[in-house]
């Protein structure tokens, strides 16, 4: 199910989503204490497979670090969220706090700053970003310190991004993973994951990290049945076969390549253990 013309693909990822739960304690708000909504947007984002190795920004892991940057200040979180799909690499993430109205300004003074360093360290790739922090109306509750704590550091423990690169194609990104989308309500925050690779045994080990990280966390993990990669063998026969006929039809070698995403030969392959396969297109 290949669409490019002149390509022959040998190989392809699998992958496999996870969600984190973590149980929050939420507590009343004081009248003392102020209400922060934070709005970080302006990153470019992605397909999680296609453009995970340019190493662009991740909204939500972002957002965690800058928070997590002012964990002296005793502020709490009412509400997380960000992402819009498994396979996007999150654009833009957004939190509400609360915090002691002496300790507004602090916070909002140690937000800013952490922010310019992010925003320094990825000029190149994302130079719109953007941190607002706006007064908001008082809410009943939010969740303690110490689970805000576990929240944000659970977000910045995550794996994201590129975890290897293939040994068998120049430039492609054999194994990574996607911190996809966050969803918080009074009691819950619910973080997905989304992995790939090449490599069966290596998307095993993707995973069991981010396990074993959610349960450090004190996070219910759920592990949704993964689709197959397909390992690129570049002495297939097959392969030597379709690139004499395409040289032999069309005057010109093609270029072989394997993709960070998903194709049927994936499920071919792992219901038919061995099989040659080459997949190109359009037919």
């Amino acid at each position: 199910d290949s669409e490019e013309e002149n390509i022959l693909y040998v190989g392809c990822a699998g992958g496999g989503d996870s969600h984190l739960t973590l149980n929050m304690t939420t507590t009343p708000t004081s009248s003392e204490e102020h209400t922060l909504a934070l709005s970080f947007t302006g990153l470019k984002g992605g397909h999680s497979g296609c453009d995970i190795h340019l190493q662009r920004g991740n909204a939500l892991c972002l957002l965690g670090r800058i928070l997590l940057s002012a964990h002296n200040i005793p502020f709490r979180i009412a509400s997380l969220h960000g992402g819009s799909a498994h396979n996007a690499i999150p654009r833009e993430a957004f939190a509400t706090v609360v915090v002691e109205a002496s300790d507004r300004d602090t916070l909002a003074n140690a937000l800013n700053e952490e922010l310019s360093v992010v925003q320094s360290q990825y000029q190149s790739v994302d130079p719109h970003m953007a941190l607002a922090i706006n007064d908001a109306e008082p809410l009943a509750s939010a969740w303690d310190h110490e689970s805000t704590l576990t929240a944000l550091r659970l977000l910045t423990t995550l794996p994201h991004g590129v975890d290897a690169m293939s040994y068998e194609i120049p430039d492609l990104v054999e194994t990574s993973n996607n911190v996809a989308t966050a969803k918080s309500d009074n009691n819950t925050l619910v973080i997905t994951t989304s992995s790939r690779s090449s490599v069966d045994a290596s998307l095993e080990a993707m995973r069991r990290r981010i396990n074993a990280g959610g349960t450090l966390a004190g996070a219910h993990i759920e592990e949704f049945s993964a689709y197959p990669g397909w390992k690129p063998n570049l002495e297939s026969h097959l392969l030597e076969v379709v690139k004499a006929a395409h040289l032999n039809e069309l005057g010109t070698e093609p270029e072989v390549k394997a993709i960070h995403a998903g194709l049927e030969c994936g499920i071919i392959g792992k219901k038919v253990p061995g099989m040659d396969m080459i997949s190109f297109g359009p037919i």
